[in-house]
């Protein structure tokens, strides 16, 4: 019984015992209303490899048409513009060139 006691209070001890310390020594990074807290940087070709993944383009349906083309929405500069798209994996044709989203 005294040798289970003493191995749970060891056990405890090398738990919390290397949390306590670094209390005081985290590495915080504030950016706007992000914080970040012993967070690692992401390594450069980790970053360059998602980059792929992070600039898409979304595209939203709208409608069909009489001819079976359908029109999408989607963001060209800084509003979104109507494209119409003739065939399943078709070129997207622009159809609005407003200054303000649609």
């Amino acid at each position: 019984m005294m040798r289970a006691a003493a191995s749970a209070l060891i056990f405890l001890a090398l738990a919390v015992g290397p949390a306590a310390g670094q209390g005081n020594s985290a590495a915080r990074i504030e950016r706007g209303q992000l914080i970040l807290e012993n967070v690692p940087d992401t390594p450069a070709p980790v970053r360059e490899r998602l980059r792929q993944y992070v600039n898409t383009r979304a595209a939203g349906f709208q409608d069909f048409m009489p001819d079976g083309s359908i029109l999408i929405s989607t963001r060209f500069g800084d509003s979104s513009q109507i494209h119409r798209v003739a065939q399943p994996l078709g070129m997207r044709q622009q159809l609005t060139y407003f200054a303000e989203p649609i």
